[in-house]
């Protein structure tokens, strides 16, 4: 093989596993990242009240059975 193939290729495979690690804190399915609810964030609240540790709110047009999927800055219902 040619060594700048070779390169390009080792380049491309540290920026797959750098950007594993950016999206560490996105919740993008169902039950989270690992499928079992849990999340891998240290020092997360563990009480919500209707002002207690709320960044902010959005009122929904009506009863949703959506599940939130976080994906960097945004939260898709």
């Amino acid at each position: 093989m040619r060594p700048q193939f070779l390169l390009s290729l080792f380049i491309a495979t540290l920026l797959l596993g750098s950007q594993t690690v950016a999206l560490a804190g996105d919740w993008p399915q169902w039950r989270g990242p690992h499928l079992n609810g849990t999340s891998d964030e240290r020092g997360l609240p563990v009480r919500w009240s209707p002002v207690e540790n709320v960044a902010w709110k959005l009122g929904l047009p009506g009863v949703s059975g959506s599940t939130p999927i976080v994906w960097g800055e945004r939260v898709f219902l």
